[in-house]
């Protein structure tokens, strides 16, 4: 925040808010961060007048190396083992559960994609509308035969699906960055800018109204995955300072019955354990100073 003193019409302004830092933790699921790729997928924290122009190159380095992970371990063949309970209840199974309905075409895959090469079925025309052209098949028959669908980054079976349903399944290119309050206003501190940021292609909102976000999405140039910005707000059931305040109360009546470390480790794992690590010489007490709101 700096002073100023600007005049518009009838408002003075006194302050401005600017960008000075920022901090960006990654978190990856199925182990990925267990990878030698994943390895190097690492916290960035930044502090400078230039903050969202580094924020962003942050940002493509990420989607670089997600798309490099994706490439790398996101791969992987089906894993099931013949004569298991999941192997056998494939062929037995007839429901695709994906859409969730009937399987009902029974020829072979091969023979299915000859049939709508020849028919010249594109990958759109799986409605009910364009089937009604072809009368001797219905729209659950165009979507296919039964196949085996598998998860690409543990190689853990799903279940028996369509074909069609199968390929329709494919991952979101996208790499969603959260932020608490971000419609409220974090989004008015990077859309101020945003334009004067190099290698940003194109920017997609979703708006709850004029001033107010719900998410949007930036497309970094040369990168195949997306940025999708999303706030944290949306996703719980109450504001976050609640929540906490919540849960701190309920270790203080813990604690009265217990270890304090022991409670705080099951209650703030991830957070007690890193502020065991960068401060050891702190005692206790200093780590109740990081469950309230407002210490600096």
């Amino acid at each position: 925040m700096k002073m100023t003193s600007k005049k518009s019409h009838s408002t003075e302004f006194i302050q401005e808010h600017v960008l000075t830092g920022y901090t960006i933790t990654p978190v990856l699921r199925y182990n990925l961060d267990k990878t030698e790729i994943g390895m190097n997928i690492k916290p960035i924290s930044y502090t400078g007048d230039d903050s969202l122009q580094h924020f962003f190159a942050s940002g493509q380095e990420y989607l670089h190396a997600m798309e490099l992970l994706h490439e790398v371990e996101c791969k992987k063949p089906i894993f099931i083992e013949k004569g298991s309970e999941e192997y056998e209840s494939h062929y037995k199974d007839d429901t695709c559960h994906i859409c969730e309905e009937e399987i009902n075409c029974k020829i072979s895959l091969k023979e299915f994609i000859k049939l709508k090469h020849e028919m010249k079925i594109e990958e759109d025309d799986y409605t009910l509308e364009k089937s009604m052209e072809i009368p001797m098949y219905d729209a659950n028959w165009l979507k296919g035969p039964k196949v085996w669908d598998h998860c690409h980054v543990t190689g853990k079976y799903r279940g028996p699906a369509h074909s069609v349903c199968n390929q329709q399944l494919k991952g979101d290119k996208t790499v969603p960055i959260f932020f608490l309050n971000l419609i409220g206003y974090d989004s008015h501190i990077i859309f101020r800018d945003i334009a004067e940021i190099e290698n940003i292609d194109d920017v997609q909102v979703i708006a709850k109204n004029l001033v107010k976000f719900i998410s949007f999405s930036v497309k970094m140039s040369d990168c195949i995955f997306k940025l999708i910005f999303l706030d944290s707000f949306n996703f719980l059931c109450s504001s976050l300072s609640k929540l906490t305040d919540n849960l701190k109360n309920k270790t203080d009546i813990l604690i009265k019955e217990s270890d304090k470390i022991e409670v705080y480790h099951q209650y703030f794992k991830n957070t007690y354990n890193n502020f065991r690590v960068k401060h050891p010489e702190l005692s206790i007490n200093c780590f109740q100073l990081l469950l309230r709101k407002g210490n600096y």
